[in-house]
């Protein structure tokens, strides 16, 4: 599937300020010489442009909407309150990007959750972290399973399930052929079901040599005192459970209601008083982000938010000054060390929600 000629897609369908930040990566990482730093020389290099053609591949990894031709590259974040059948949802997502900011925007979802400040490293493996859950062997099992899902099926999904006692990562599809669920805890040589997929994430250093991913996951969970996970094959889908691994969401629930209410009382407020005329919900959505990521960070400029939202600046601008007419945020400090951060009326509003 993944070789495959996109047809209807052209130039303007690739996001290709993503597929310069892959080339300066790739060539950061130095795993390859020579790698081209034209976006089309270096999708031709790597299989990803073929006469005059995108494949699939390409457009998972760098379209700017891929879900307009690949609905399965979709991936549905949900948290419950039990693991019976009929359970509640408490948390309900879903992630419809490209691979790259998929995989940052649910690894960010972790890090917002556990209120810690900074991001996945994308490559610095040999960090020691002190942290409440393991964020690096997550990350390596959301990894293994976008570049070893099979995206050939419309039914392929990958879905990311947390409940009171375990975190499950379930992708359609199955072990590389001669993989053995057994042998998933010892060094393997595994072979890709999308290899120009793996390959662009090994050029960008984002996994390391394929068939170490899952013991890498095993000794960071080990590392840092946590119970190893498990996996299973199951109705056509692979599964890798973290037992005991928990976000704590009658925290982060909470949060989440309060900004969505405040938000809305002060939207009210602006419409009242003739500073909106009205909010969609798309840019709802935008101010939501924009005060999640303040809450997450304390205090941040106007050019961060747009760089860790991966928004127009101009778009992130525009939306900061309506939340700053609506005494949501306020700048504090200096131009050059100062940031926005969230007014008092909000945090009052957030926490009395």
């Amino acid at each position: 599937m993944e070789t495959k000629p996109a047809i209807e897609v052209d130039i303007d369908d690739i996001d290709l300020s993503e597929v310069n930040d892959c080339i300066k990566e790739s060539i950061k990482a130095g795993r390859e010489k020579s790698v081209p730093e034209e976006p089309l020389q270096f999708l031709s290099k790597y299989g990803l442009y073929k006469n005059g053609d995108f494949t699939n591949a390409a457009v998972v990894l760098f379209g700017k909407n891929p879900v307009k031709f690949f609905p399965q590259v979709r991936v549905r974040l949900s948290v419950f309150n039990t693991d019976k059948t009929g359970a509640r949802i408490l948390y309900d997502k879903i992630f419809e990007n490209n691979l790259f900011k998929s995989i940052r925007e649910i690894t960010d979802f972790f890090d917002l959750a556990y209120g810690i400040s900074s991001s996945f490293s994308d490559s610095d493996w040999k960090r020691k972290d002190v942290s409440p859950f393991p964020r690096l062997a997550i990350r390596e099992a959301i990894l293994n399973a976008f570049i070893h899902r099979d995206y050939a099926s419309f039914s392929s999904s990958i879905a990311i399930n947390i409940y009171p006692d375990k975190l499950q990562i379930s992708s359609y599809g199955s072990l590389p052929k001669g993989i053995s669920v057994k042998s998933l805890s010892k060094d393997h040589l595994s072979i890709p079901v999308n290899p120009d997929i793996a390959h662009i994430f090994f050029l960008r250093s984002w996994i390391e040599k394929i068939g170490i991913g899952t013991v890498k996951m095993i000794a960071l969970c080990k590392e840092l005192g946590f119970k190893v996970p498990s996996w299973k094959v199951q109705d056509k889908n692979v599964v890798v459970t973290f037992p005991d691994v928990v976000v704590p969401f009658n925290y982060s629930e909470g949060i989440n209601e309060g900004i969505n209410e405040g938000i809305d009382i002060l939207i009210n407020e602006g419409i009242s008083e003739g500073i909106n005329e009205g909010v969609s919900k798309s840019v709802r959505e935008s101010y939501y982000d924009i005060i999640a990521l303040i809450l997450k960070e304390k205090s941040i400029k106007a050019s961060e938010i747009a760089d860790k939202l991966d928004r127009p600046y101009k778009t992130i601008e525009r939306h900061i000054s309506s939340l700053k007419q609506l005494n949501a945020i306020e700048f504090k400090g200096s131009n050059r060390t100062g940031g926005y951060e969230i007014t008092n009326k909000l945090k009052e509003l957030i926490t009395t929600s």
